[in-house]
């Protein structure tokens, strides 16, 4: 990678949801184990890790103690937090912001989220956002024959106003329900799509993650081996699972992982320290 010409490495991850929370603490954690160990003959310290946040505080969707300790437990790792900045472009060699700050990089990570695609012959009314205004069937407003599911569907309900947030659940349950509601006979008996959120969580390094959870919510160490603990029961066969715990427990114990950056010297932007 090359330097940015204020001498520092920088490297940006723009959206402070569980992506660019959780991507800003590996990097983080790589800097600090890893890299050294694999690039002795480098000096890693001026290598920034930045993220960048349209909020005031890291993950805006979750509680409010989450969104205090992921703050605090990022500026432990180094991380620098940049609060209230929109990114507005990137041209390869700097992150431009609303704010008229400017962060020399080569190295952008996008974790803000996405946008749908406009599709031609829509009625634009029908947008909000770029997602599409549906019924409680998924149906988008104003056609018979169309639906939208996911981050595409902008769904108003009375617990959620403002549309469901933009998650996998929510694109599953949608699906599912969609699914079954075209298997019933009479539209009359279609389902209404409701959202029910059984919790939210991220990590942000070892020992350290927020669990939000219906009328509980915990952060720490415990929070970070429930994290690892569900994650371990939600993939498939025991043989699988096996593997993957021995592969954290050897991760655990010598501060190792399969993450790696490739670092390649360039000799005219002079990155052997």
């Amino acid at each position: 990678r090359k330097r940015s010409d204020d001498g520092n490495w920088n490297i940006v991850i723009v959206g402070s949801g569980p992506t660019g929370v959780e991507l800003a603490g590996a990097f983080a954690e790589m800097k600090k184990d890893i890299l050294p160990r694999d690039y002795p003959h480098m000096n890693f310290d001026n290598l920034n890790i930045i993220l960048v946040s349209s909020t005031t505080t890291p993950l805006s969707v979750m509680s409010e103690e989450s969104q205090q300790m992921s703050e605090k437990y990022l500026k432990e790792l180094g991380v620098q937090f940049m609060s209230d900045e929109f990114v507005t472009d990137y041209d390869g060699d700097k992150v431009y912001m609303k704010s008229g700050k400017t962060i020399a990089s080569n190295n952008v990570i996008w974790a803000a989220g996405v946008i749908g695609n406009i599709i031609e012959g829509l009625n634009p009314d029908v947008m909000i956002r770029n997602r599409y205004k549906t019924d409680r069937f998924n149906r988008v407003l104003g056609y018979q024959n169309i639906y939208a599911i996911g981050d595409i569907a902008y769904m108003e309900t009375p617990k959620y106003p403002q549309a469901h947030p933009q998650v996998a659940n929510v694109a599953i349950n949608q699906g599912k329900n969609l699914g079954r509601n075209f298997l019933r006979k009479s539209e009359n008996d279609w389902k209404e799509y409701e959202y029910t959120d059984r919790g939210s969580m991220a990590t942000i390094g070892k020992h350290r993650a927020v669990v939000d959870l219906p009328g509980f919510k915990f952060q720490g160490f415990l929070a970070w081996y429930f994290w690892m603990f569900l994650h371990l029961m939600l993939i498939l066969s025991v043989r699988n699972k096996i593997a993957i715990f021995f592969n954290w427990m050897w991760s655990y114990l010598n501060k190792d992982s399969s993450l790696r950056l490739i670092i390649i010297p360039n000799k005219k932007n002079n990155t052997e320290q």
